[in-house]
């Protein structure tokens, strides 16, 4: 891969002549949308590393409603927190359901060895916010759902 740097807030590179891949990290999934629908030519190949740190939801609704298929979905663990780290390109891709927005692509994230950690997180606060919200509600019974299939999923 060849590589180059670019100004915060903007990928002002010419796709395929300063580089093949774009890893956007150390900033929130919000900023990462902005910095995405300001460069289209990233639709047309490039390879996208995300590592957002917040709004994962909001950076996964963009991809898969803007011309993105996510390519692959891990987990790290960085200062004690869980963050996704994730790959897409330019293409068709799968649309998601409202859990997974959360979660990740089930398909792509439920052999994470860390998966059952995070998903139990992200259940707890849709469990604290249900009363109040009801899509959080629904969120929560989809993360218990996906529980439930995690654990008959050979690890």
């Amino acid at each position: 891969l060849k590589a180059g740097a670019f100004r915060p807030f903007g990928v002002e590179m010419r796709f395929g002549e300063d580089g093949d891949a774009v890893i956007l990290a150390g900033m929130g999934g919000e900023t990462m949308v902005s910095i995405l629908s300001a460069a289209l030519w990233t639709r047309r190949g490039v390879l996208l590393i995300l590592a957002p740190q917040t709004k994962q939801a909001e950076l996964r609704r963009y991809l898969t409603g803007n011309g993105f298929a996510i390519d692959s979905e891990c987990l790290v663990r960085d200062g004690g927190r869980l963050y996704p780290l994730l790959t897409a390109r330019g293409g068709e891709g799968r649309a998601l359901t409202d859990g997974e927005l959360y979660t990740g692509q089930f398909s792509l994230i439920s052999e994470d060895p860390l998966f059952g950690e995070y998903l139990a997180a992200l259940l707890r606060r849709a469990e604290d916010a249900a009363p109040y919200d009801p899509s959080a509600q629904k969120r929560a019974e989809e993360f218990r759902d996906m529980e439930r299939r995690l654990g008959k999923c050979p690890r």
